[in-house]
Formats: C-alpha cells, sequence, structure tokens
C-alpha cells in the first residue's frame, strides 16, 4: 500500500515503511485475533507467525521475512520516542503500538466501556465524573465527561485515517435551489447563476472545516448512577395526574438529602428516563445525560423517583396545557395546580415526594407552590446551574426547590447552589454555598425591616380578601420583632409588559429555534437535546397550543419588523426595575406581597375559547414576574387558606442573601404553626 498524500502528517519521520492504513491493520488484527501476548511477550514467535499470516493476506507484505524487518523497523521508531530521541510523531499510533510492541497488556486490560441498552451503568461514568462532594462548590471542579470514545485505541485509529474513507458529513453542501431560498428572505440581489454557483463553492470550502469537527470528541454532562427508563404510571397510580413518569434512581450511599426523594420537572434532563417538556411535539426525546442540578442531588443521596408534569414548554401559570392532561391542584381536582410546574407542587403537598426541583421563567415554582399551600424557591439569578434545563430566555431562566417545610427548601438549595466551572453562563464565579440549614437556627428578626409592596396588592384582578389575609400574615411578622413599613415601586406594575417584551422573542430564538437550549453564550451546549427538540418542534410545530403559536408569531414579527429594538428595550428598563428594587433594599432586608393576588382559578372546559384560554394561562403571574426580571431571591410560603385554598405569602430578597430570606419564612413559619 502506498501512503497517501492526505495522510502524509502521520507518517513516521524516519521510515519504518509503514502506512497509516497498514498501522490500523496491525493493531485491528492484533486485538480481534486471540493472542495473548505483544512482540515482545513470552509467545513471541508465535505472535509473529499468527499476525504475518493475517497481514499477508491483506497484503500489507509479501512474505513473512518483510513483516519482520517493518516491525524491527517500527520497534526502533517506538523505541526512540521511549528514550526521548524522537517525538511521539516519530511513531504513528505511539500509546495504541505500545501494547502490540510490548508485552500486550495495556490494550488486553482496557475495560469495555460499551453503553448498555437497557440501563445505565453506576461504574461507567463513576471514575470520570469530578463533581466534588462538598460544602462550598469549588471552581476548580469539573462537571462533565470527555467523550467516552476517545480513549478506545480502534476508534482513535479510524478518526486519524477516516479522511481517505468515506463519511457523511455533518452538514452537507447547501442546493443552489436553498441558497436561492435563502437570499429572498434575506433580500439579496442574488440571481446570476454563475455567482450562485461561486458561492455555493465558498460555502462549501467553509463546511469542511465545519465538518471536520465531527471527528473530534465532545464533551458530555455525567451520568454517575444506575438506573433503568421506567415507566408512565396509569391513572388509578396517579390520581392527580402530577407524575409524567415514574422511575428509583438512588443516589450516593450518604450525603445531606439521604432517604429523601425527589421529584424533577419535565423540563429538566435525566439521562435514559424521557422528557417532553409538556409538549407533544417532543414525545420520544430521551437524554443522555444528566442535568446538573441532578447529579448535584443524587450525589447528596437523593432518591429520584420521576420527572413532574410541567405545562406544555413550560409556557404557562395555569395546569391545563401540558400534552398529557391537566394537572388538579392537592386541594380541589377542579382546580388549577399553577404552572408550570405543576406536578412537582401537587407531589409535594400530597407527600408522594418531599421535594421537588422546578423551573422558574415568570413564576412557575412560586405559582403553583402558592396554590399549592407548600413552600416554593426562586434562587438569586445564578445561584443555581441552569445546565441541562430547557430555556426560555437565559435572562430569566431560574431553577429551584420545592418542599413542605423552609428546612427542606434549605437543605436541598445546599446540595444544588454552586459555581459550576463555567458551564452555565448564567453563573458568577464568585459564589458561595452556605450552610443554610445550619442557619436556620439563629432566626431573630430583631431590627429586620421588611417593606410591604404598595403595587403587589389592589390591583384589577385582586381578591380583597387575599390582600387582607397577606397583610394579616405580614402582620405576624411584626409580632417576631420585624419592623414593617409600605413602600411604593411603580414600574412594579410594568413587570407583565416588560416581561412581555422579553420571554416572546426568547421562546421563539431559545425553545423554538434552538431546541431549548440557544446560543451567543460560552457554556456547556446539550447537542442532543439541541438536535431532538429542534427537529420535533420544527417537524411538528402545529402540535404546539394557542399562547405558544402566538408567541412564535409575535417573536418573529417583533424580530422581521422592529429587529429585536422591542426585546433590547424590555432588557433596558429590566435594568430600570433591578435598580428600582434594589434602592428600597438600601434600607429594607426584605419585600413582601400576595404571591398571586387570587386564589387558584377552576380548570377550563373544553369548549373553552382562546381569549378565556390566554387568561387563565397568564394572569397569575403579575408579582412573580419582577424577580424573574430583577434576579432576586423570592420565596412562597402559606399565609393561610380561603374556602379551603391556599394563598401564598411572597417574600423577596437581596441577591444572594438567601440565608437571611430563608430566616425571616422559617420565623413566619414557626410563628403561623404556633397561632
Amino acid at each position: 500500500m502506498a501512503n497517501s498524500g492526505s495522510n502524509s502528517h502521520l507518517t513516521p519521520s524516519r521510515g519504518t515503511n509503514w502506512s497509516p492504513e497498514e498501522i490500523r491493520s496491525l493493531i485491528a488484527i492484533w486485538r480481534t485475533s486471540e493472542i495473548k501476548s505483544g512482540l515482545s511477550g513470552p509467545r513471541n514467535q508465535e505472535t509473529y507467525e499468527l499476525m504475518s499470516t493475517k497481514l499477508i493476506e491483506r497484503g500489507c507484505a509479501r512474505d513473512s521475512q518483510q513483516i519482520r524487518s517493518k516491525i524491527k523497523k517500527l520497534k526502533i521508531a517506538y523505541k526512540n520516542v521511549l528514550r526521548g530521541r524522537e517525538s511521539r510523531k516519530s511513531c504513528p499510533y505511539f500509546q495504541d503500538l505500545s501494547a502490540i510492541l510490548g508485552d500486550g497488556s495495556s490494550l488486553r486490560d482496557r475495560p469495555n466501556r460499551r453503553k448498555n441498552s437497557s440501563s445505565y451503568s453506576s461504574t461507567r461514568q463513576s471514575s470520570r465524573s469530578m463533581v466534588p462532594h462538598r460544602a462550598f462548590r469549588s471552581s476548580s471542579s469539573t462537571s462533565f465527561n470527555s467523550f467516552e470514545g476517545e480513549t478506545d485505541p480502534v476508534a482513535k485509529v479510524f478518526r486519524d485515517v477516516d479522511k481517505d474513507l468515506y463519511n457523511t458529513p455533518l452538514v452537507r453542501k447547501p442546493a443552489i435551489s436553498e441558497l436561492e431560498k435563502m437570499s429572498a428572505q434575506f433580500g439579496l440581489c442574488l440571481s446570476d447563476p454563475k455567482l450562485l454557483t461561486e458561492y455555493q463553492e465558498a460555502i462549501g470550502d467553509i463546511l469542511k472545516k465545519v465538518n471536520r469537527l465531527d471527528r473530534l470528541a465532545e464533551p458530555t454532562l455525567p451520568v454517575k448512577y444506575p438506573r433503568t427508563p421506567g415507566f408512565r404510571p396509569l391513572p388509578e397510580d396517579n390520581p392527580f395526574n402530577a407524575w409524567f413518569w415514574r422511575c428509583n434512581i438512588k443516589g450516593a450511599a450518604s450525603g445531606r438529602l439521604s432517604r429523601k426523594r425527589v421529584a424533577i420537572n419535565d423540563n429538566i434532563a435525566v439521562a435514559g428516563v424521557p422528557m417532553m417538556a409538556g409538549c407533544h411535539a417532543l414525545e420520544g426525546y430521551v437524554p443522555d445525560f444528566d442535568a446538573i442540578v441532578v447529579t448535584r442531588i443524587l450525589d447528596e443521596g437523593g432518591t429520584i423517583l420521576g420527572k413532574s408534569m410541567c405545562e406544555s414548554l413550560c409556557f404557562s401559570g395555569g395546569s391545563f396545557t401540558s400534552a398529557k392532561g391537566p394537572v388538579c391542584n392537592a386541594y380541589n381536582v377542579a382546580k388549577s395546580a399553577g404552572g408550570s410546574t405543576s406536578g412537582g407542587a401537587v407531589l409535594v403537598a400530597c407527600n408522594e415526594v418531599d421535594m421537588a426541583i422546578g423551573g422558574d421563567q415568570r413564576g412557575s415554582i412560586r405559582v403553583p407552590a402558592s396554590w399549592n399551600g407548600i413552600v416554593g424557591l426562586k434562587p438569586s439569578y445564578g445561584l443555581v446551574p441552569y445546565t441541562g434545563a430547557m430555556s426560555i430566555d437565559p435572562s430569566l431562566d431560574h431553577v429551584g426547590p420545592m418542599a413542605r417545610t423552609v428546612h427542606d427548601c434549605a437543605l436541598i438549595l445546599e446540595a444544588i447552589a454552586g459555581h459550576n466551572d463555567g458551564l452555565d453562563p448564567r453563573q458568577p464565579r464568585s459564589i458561595i454555598v452556605p450552610e443554610y440549614t445550619k442557619e436556620l437556627s439563629q432566626c431573630s428578626l430583631e431590627g429586620i425591616k421588611i417593606a410591604i409592596l404598595k403595587e403587589g396588592f389592589g390591583q384589577a384582578d385582586s381578591d380583597p380578601k387575599v390582600d387582607t389575609l397577606v397583610k394579616k400574615a405580614i402582620d405576624q411578622l411584626a409580632y417576631a420583632g420585624a419592623q414593617i413599613t409600605e413602600v411604593s415601586i411603580p414600574l412594579h406594575a410594568e413587570c407583565t409588559n416588560i416581561w412581555a417584551a422579553i420571554a416572546y422573542e426568547g421562546l421563539l430564538d431559545n425553545t423554538v429555534m434552538t431546541g431549548g437550549v440557544g446560543t451567543g453564550y460560552r457554556g456547556f451546549y446539550p447537542t442532543s437535546m439541541m438536535s431532538s427538540a429542534g427537529k420535533s418542534l420544527k417537524a411538528r410545530v402545529n402540535d404546539l397550543n394557542h399562547s405558544q403559536k402566538i408567541a412564535m408569531l409575535m417573536g418573529q414579527y417583533m424580530k422581521t419588523n422592529y429587529q429585536s429594538q422591542v426585546y433590547g428595550k424590555g432588557q433596558n428598563i429590566r435594568l430600570l426595575l433591578t435598580q428600582a428594587y434594589d434602592d428600597v433594599y438600601k434600607d429594607y432586608d426584605v419585600i413582601a406581597m400576595p404571591t398571586v393576588p387570587f386564589t387558584a382559578s377552576d380548570l377550563p372546559k373544553k369548549n373553552c375559547n382562546l381569549s378565556k384560554f390566554l387568561e387563565l394561562s397568564t394572569n397569575m403571574n403579575s408579582n412573580t414576574m419582577a424577580a424573574n426580571l430583577t434576579g432576586h431571591p423570592s420565596l412562597t410560603i402559606n399565609a393561610g387558606y380561603l374556602d379551603t385554598q391556599p394563598v401564598g405569602l411572597l417574600l423577596t430578597g437581596r441577591v444572594f442573601e438567601e440565608v437571611l430570606l430563608l430566616q425571616v419564612a422559617s420565623t413566619f413559619e414557626k410563628v403561623r404553626d404556633e397561632a
């Protein structure tokens, strides 16, 4: 065989007379044959004879004498590298050949790292994962794995020599007709066929560079604990329709969350477990990685019992838009559970799990927590890594905990909070995670100043009874030593408008166009999610519900006709809102208001018109949206009941001062329960 010019960079600097193809054959023969020794091992002659026969059959040499000569030269090159006389470039596939030219041990002892088709092995990646077990998340830790195949010598050889072999390209060259269509969309005057052909060739040359990426192994997030795929529960085992999928994934033998049962919102990836984010279009997608919060829960000894139901693409504050049907309120099955983390709140309220993890872009943790009488926390922006969850807009995305008590909410926050080595650009590097549960034992509201937000009460949709109940709850904090004063943030009343300017284009760009991941940032990109969700949403776009279709049309209209100016304006006014809140925090520690200004809505009937559909999807977020826009931590806790329906008290604090926020909530919890 003659050396190919395209493989010249693989040819030894000193002639070993071995082409890359021949060395590939040598390694493949050694790997696939029943050879127990290398060429320097105890059965040297037998190895030579067996290899010689097979290499001659493949046309690598005329006879065994030529094989001996060529192997001798290869061994010389190999030894020169070992002795430091030459660089590894002088001996192609140096590390892979060490087993053949030595005693045969290094390749034979290499473990089989194939993925089991029915379950994910804990030993497969546990030695490769580097997520620390810690009280403080170290910035030097690494939380992703290199691709498993990159250490396989045969895979490496094929990657090195496949330039001469046919490879299906990662990205194909566009057809002339496609260029004509895109040209028209951009308003480009490209009607000359010759010029279009030249453009096609230029793009093809660029794509050659892009397609080389397919030869490189990309990192992935670790899957450290064994699991089976689980199952969709039967209706009789899922009376509130709060479970999307059941499984049983046991974490570490010990840790903060030992013996704690946890549900994961279905917009968050759990490897090997189906994920559809409440949307028919995504049905059939199974992630091949664990989201960072999932790994952290398992590292701390938690047991994941399944995926909780969420609203379609997490774009509803009601609990009736999920592809698998409405989620019923834990206190009244005819009422909405709130959204979008609808199932998680109900499972916690019904004691089917101890804790749940949800996403929050405009109140999706706090609204269902309020309407089901539990504790829900949207942490400070960036405190908990969002990596591995589907995005609506990176400036709005939060992930956080739900629990029945403030203590359990603080406990799981300890497990999931902290920086993650730059994998999530939402996170600053200077995050220190205290032991929140220990801080709860030091609660005292003496000297704490709580601001009642005027604009949080008396809204157009407010129920006066809810306003009265929440103000009485705040008065209980005064009995515990807090100072209570009413304040005004006029811009709070504009939160719905600010959010709309951002979220509609955000949903289009991040959820629909890029499969829930987005672009334009440094960090980890779950490409399997981007590909699967992106293709599914494109192919089954008509499976989206009314509010999502309107959001897509709105987003595209604003981008096409106003060049995202309105999105930018919304982001700029968001800065003013943040400053307005921060100005209040110069004099006050916590801002209080109703979580939702009315109790749980009725679930809509089949004949619900579009106007009612949109109202029941969006009208409950007037108070919760602000913290998504400003990034401040915001917690809801049950303030009491109206006609057996829970009412939530919303407490919002300074950025990264979750300790104080949890202390105030814990004190209220004690005072409330003693009353």
